[in-house]
């Protein structure tokens, strides 16, 4: 009808597979972690739908919204990595609202547990020294660093020697989360660290090459490793 009354446009039908593909190549201003995560998500959710995925975007449900959130609840995730995968999945679907291509949100019917909201202390210079002499290798560089710059963890590990000026004694980093450029001075307990490990003189692009290939989150990522060190400190 619309093409015969010639509107101007046709009728949008794209599949669930497709929709969420397009979205996330749209999402160009996220920062690189958070992008990660959307993509992840996404990943997990198209997976939960199996076939129906390669339906309409209009076909997709509350009980398809429901039973991925279902199987995320199975999988004993923390209350907040629960609501994180909520709002991103409404955040896609109300974009598609918005557009015109499905008329009401089914992932704003689903509830979920509220997040219980935890208070982080800060290390002290004792317990600093505990962790650095629990730890082998590259963590005990990763460690020195979180200290000294207060760095997040993922961006420790991806230090590269390009950030460090052993001359005017300043590292220069651009944390995942801001994309904000910050250069902070090295501390001679670090500088000291830093020369032992250039004077190595490896061709290594990171300051920690084994750390920087993993992951936050897993088994074997690097808040799992990071809470080992801990254990045994």
């Amino acid at each position: 009808i619309m093409a015969r009354a010639d509107f101007g446009e046709r009728l949008r039908t794209v599949s669930i597979e497709k929709y969420f593909s397009d979205w996330l190549d749209s999402k160009t201003d996220l920062a690189p972690t958070s992008l990660e995560k959307y993509v992840q998500i996404s990943g997990c959710f198209l997976d939960s739908l199996g076939d129906r995925k390669s339906k309409p975007l209009t076909a997709l449900s509350v009980q398809d919204v429901r039973r991925f959130f279902n199987a995320r609840a199975r999988e004993k995730l923390a209350p907040k990595t629960l609501i994180d995968s909520a709002k991103i999945i409404r955040i896609a679907l109300n974009a598609a609202r918005k557009s015109g291509l499905i008329s009401t949100n089914p992932a704003e019917a689903v509830e979920l547990p509220k997040a219980k909201g935890v208070e982080r202390e800060t290390f002290t210079p004792t317990e600093v020294k505990l962790l650095v002499d629990a730890a082998n290798g590259e963590w005990k560089t990763t460690i020195l660093l979180g200290y000294f710059t207060g760095a997040r963890l993922l961006d420790c590990s991806r230090m590269t020697w390009d950030s460090v000026d052993l001359v005017t004694k300043t590292l220069t980093f651009t944390p995942r989360k801001t994309g904000n450029r910050i250069m902070v001075p090295i501390h001679s307990e670090l500088e000291v660290h830093l020369n032992g490990l250039a004077g190595i003189d490896l061709p290594e692009k990171f300051i920690t090459p084994g750390l920087a290939r993993l992951k936050t989150g897993g088994q074997r990522g690097l808040s799992e490793g990071f809470k080992r060190i801990m254990d045994e400190a």
